[in-house]
């Protein structure tokens, strides 16, 4: 099941409110009529009615719930063995579930192989997109700008993938039609709350004073975030100095790296 937001599950307790349709309700939050339902029946209260607070507490409950991931030699092992057959990660993440065996999510697979590619490995060779990628890097140049003292996510904290603590963000922005204004999104990994805040303009003065505005102000838990490579974010160290967040970067066109919060880039 799709995982929704507090803001979307307050749609979703409005409407319901008003006994719309669970296909019209689907619509209006963007999400499957699928994802409705199982939502009010996971999610209930005990007298059948659906609240917003109450949802998105018991969907936190089930998820801290869940038994950890603990990464061992075996599953690397049958990780490493699938890819040079050619299996892509998300591939491999359901051959793993059928044999009933604990993966990390395909996400984490990307960036395991990346980071091994970092250090000289060559799982990345068994990639399908390999010769794309590599050409896309090596003779063509980076579009987006170059951001100077960037931490790249192969050396985030392999805590923030289990989505176990609050204060791990993702951020982006968006451009408005006819490139006319922008957003900027952060998304908390735990928790799905999601901050929407309107640009003066997509610089990265800007989003340096909104992100850090944002965290002042509402004083919620940060401990990391992680950005996408648009220049908007070049002022990633001043945002690190006045709230103290490690803040990280995807690599360029590996929009799944940032599941809950991505735009679409290349």
């Amino acid at each position: 099941m799709a995982h929704l937001t507090l803001k979307q599950r307050y749609e979703i307790s409005a409407l319901f409110a008003r006994n719309i349709s669970q296909k019209e309700i689907a619509l209006q939050v963007g999400t499957s009529e699928s994802t409705i339902s199982n939502e009010k029946k996971r999610n209930k209260k005990s007298d059948n009615l659906y609240d917003a607070d109450v949802a998105n507490n018991l969907a936190a409950k089930r998820r801290k719930d869940k038994k950890s991931y603990k990464f061992n030699e075996n599953i690397k092992i049958s990780i490493e063995n699938l890819l040079t057959k050619q299996y892509s990660p998300e591939q491999i993440v359901g051959v793993l579930k059928k044999e009933n065996k604990k993966t990390m999510s395909h996400e984490w697979i990307y960036q395991h192989i990346y980071k091994d590619k970092k250090n000289g490995g060559k799982l990345y060779e068994n990639l399908r997109q390999k010769r794309k990628y590599r050409k896309k890097r090596l003779l063509t140049k980076e579009k987006r700008g170059v951001i100077p003292n960037k931490v790249m996510i192969a050396d985030r904290p392999p805590e923030v993938e289990t989505k176990e603590r609050y204060g791990d963000w993702e951020g982006d922005t968006i451009i408005g039609g006819k490139h006319q204004g922008a957003i900027l999104t952060l998304v908390d990994r735990k928790s799905k709350f999601t901050y929407i805040e309107k640009l003066d303009g997509k610089t990265a003065k800007s989003v340096e004073n909104a992100v850090i505005n944002f965290f002042k102000r509402t004083g919620m838990p940060c401990k990391t975030i992680t950005f996408d490579n648009g220049k908007e974010f070049t002022n990633h160290q001043e945002i690190t100095k006045e709230i103290g967040v490690a803040i990280y970067f995807a690599n360029p066109y590996h929009s799944w790296e940032r599941g809950l919060n991505r735009s679409g880039e290349p």
